[in-house]
């Protein structure tokens, strides 16, 4: 898959899942920097939509970089 449809699944997994605000979350471009080797290697071939990106990484969240996992989870606690 190429970055910019990466970009474009990641965008939709953060749209799906997070509502925060800006100053608290993690950029696009950080979560991309952090994610993008994990997105590759275990969701590669998932299409962007559907909630199938969030599934995907749920699935293999054992399996996520640490600077992943960081920033998914700094992302989900702008939410609250």
């Amino acid at each position: 898959m190429h970055s910019s449809t990466f970009s474009l699944a990641l965008a939709c997994l953060l749209a799906s899942t997070v509502v925060a605000s800006a100053g608290d979350a993690p950029s696009r471009s950080d979560m991309r920097k952090a994610c993008s080797a994990d997105y590759q290697r275990l969701c590669g071939d998932v299409s962007p939509g559907n909630g199938g990106l969030r599934q995907c990484f749920a699935d293999h969240m054992s399996e996520l970089s640490a600077a992943c996992v960081d920033v998914l989870k700094r992302r989900a606690a702008a939410r609250t």
